[in-house]
């Protein structure tokens, strides 16, 4: 993503309220600069001309659980994940991007208490979609999308936040537990998987200690 002069624009938003553009900074991008960079500040609030490219992260993302999966349940799965999926989610959600030099490089949906949809209680609020590009793994860009979500949440005074995800997502699952959420239980299986149920007590704070989670 660097250009060849190892230089990024860096336009910073805050996040969650209104999306103010403060000033662009510029810096030298090494690999280990991209692992120090707090990414929440490429966050922001996506629009709908964003919803295809956020599809198109989407099955890049998932693709990778296609091979454990026969080819009708993939198919399902990527229906799912895809453009006309993001924009029936966007009807009730909003989703926000990572995005670096105008690349969307991960995505994912907040919904605000009252608005979840079954599985989840309608009383909560909910994460949905989270994927990040294959290209830009191992940079805790996951986890700087689900912040920006437990934030919302509590500034919308949501008392709790639910997310449901495969058994194939495990590393999805050591970024939720570290972010604080824990597997509450077990629902249907959909598309030949099974699938769980997690909640954050969103006046909880993060879990401390253990190996940090650099895989989304």
């Amino acid at each position: 993503m660097a250009s060849s002069s190892n230089r990024l624009d860096i336009l910073y938003f805050n996040v969650p309220g209104t999306v103010q553009c403060h000033e662009f900074q510029h810096f030298n991008a090494s690999d280990r600069d991209h692992r120090a960079v707090n990414y929440e500040h490429f966050i922001e609030p996506a629009c709908a001309a964003d919803y295809p490219t956020i599809a198109a992260v989407n099955v890049a993302a998932f693709e990778q659980f296609s091979s454990a999966m026969d080819s009708h349940h993939w198919a399902s799965m990527k229906n799912n994940i895809s453009l006309d999926r993001v924009q029936v989610l966007a009807e009730f959600a909003q989703f926000f991007v990572c995005r670096m030099q105008g690349d969307i490089i991960g995505s994912v949906a907040y919904c605000p208490p009252g608005r979840s949809r079954d599985p989840i209680p309608s009383g909560w609020a909910s994460i949905l979609l989270l994927a990040v590009a294959p290209s830009h793994r191992g940079l805790r860009i996951g986890q700087a999308l689900v912040s920006i979500c437990l934030q919302r949440a509590r500034n919308d005074l949501a008392v709790s936040m639910g997310l449901y995800t495969s058994e194939l997502m495990t590393a999805a699952h050591r970024l939720y537990e570290q972010a604080g959420f824990q597997r509450i239980g077990d629902l249907p299986p959909r598309n030949g998987l099974n699938y769980f149920l997690y909640q954050h007590q969103t006046d909880s704070p993060p879990r401390t200690g253990g190996d940090r989670c650099s895989c989304l």
